[in-house]
């Protein structure tokens, strides 16, 4: 029998709330620094699957791109300047208690070579903003935007083999161990959130 479990429901509104507070939290502050950039969800509805859906939808084409919602997979976002809206970074969204740092490969990719490098080559153009969270709660604590490019070089990463975790590139990086400041905090030579965000466009 296949249904939705009221823990995959549960796990999938907790997560699309967490991805509005982030949203909420980074344009507010982006509009406080009057910045032109802004944050939103690559699919603003999503509808909760049943396995064998979201099995079939998980396609390279469903999960990067504009698609019907009826067929729309995954919580990714992107970045976006409101003055030219043809300025887009794709932002991928990972928690500091996430059980390692991975990226969920689509179904057509496992099993095509060509869609697999499509993938591939797609990844090497996102970043992901890391995000403090506790007991399923997030909170207003970031680090990066981080190219995954540099994350790659950096990180061993491998297609998972383990049990119920087939669909992942999985990369050898612990988020619990950064270092997650408040949008105002600034370094030497990074800046503050709107200062790194603004470097994703230069």
């Amino acid at each position: 029998m296949n249904y939705v479990t009221s823990k995959r429901k549960t796990d999938f509104l907790k997560g699309k709330s967490n991805i509005h507070l982030i949203i909420d939290i980074v344009n507010d502050y982006m509009i406080s620094k009057k910045s032109s950039y802004r944050m939103a969800m690559k699919h603003p509805l999503l509808k909760l699957m049943p396995v064998y859906e979201l099995t079939k939808n998980n396609t390279l084409f469903n999960r990067m791109f504009n698609t019907p919602f009826s067929k729309a997979v995954g919580l990714n976002c992107y970045i976006y300047d409101v003055q030219d809206p043809s300025h887009i970074r794709t932002l991928l969204i990972r928690y500091s208690d996430d059980f390692g740092f991975y990226v969920k490969i689509p179904t057509d990719a496992k099993t095509n070579p060509k869609v697999f490098r499509e993938f591939w080559n797609l990844l090497e153009s996102h970043y992901v903003l890391f995000v403090k969270r506790i007991n399923s709660k997030a909170y207003p604590l970031f680090y990066g935007p981080v190219p995954i490019k540099e994350i790659m070089k950096s990180c061993k990463h491998y297609v998972s083999s383990s049990k119920g975790n087939t669909n992942r590139l999985q990369f050898d990086y612990n988020p619990a161990k950064l270092a997650y400041q408040v949008p105002e905090s600034t370094s030497l030579f990074e800046g503050d959130l709107k200062d790194r965000i603004n470097y994703l466009f230069k």
